[in-house]
């Protein structure tokens, strides 16, 4: 890997890092009445939205780039 690509690649990973702490703010800014939603077919509660961005982020980028594992790989299964 070229010095070109790891800072990008270094880039890119502190600005996931980054949103992943801002998403964290905003969701533990809701309060449990904010985060239910009434039942819709096509329409999933916040806290599943979040939960499987996340899963994609971890095995597509983290895992990928960084080689960083799994942080649960129990709930790999449940998200997948």
């Amino acid at each position: 890997m070229t010095q070109s690509e790891q800072a990008q690649k270094t880039e890119l990973l502190a600005e996931l890092e980054a949103t992943c702490h801002r998403t964290f703010e905003l969701v533990d800014s809701l309060s449990d009445e904010q985060l239910e939603v009434p039942y819709h077919p096509g329409v999933n509660p916040p806290l599943w939205e979040m939960g499987h961005a996340s899963f994609f982020y971890e095995v597509f980028v983290f895992n990928l780039l960084d080689g960083t594992p799994s942080y649960d790989p129990s709930m790999d299964d449940l998200w997948d």
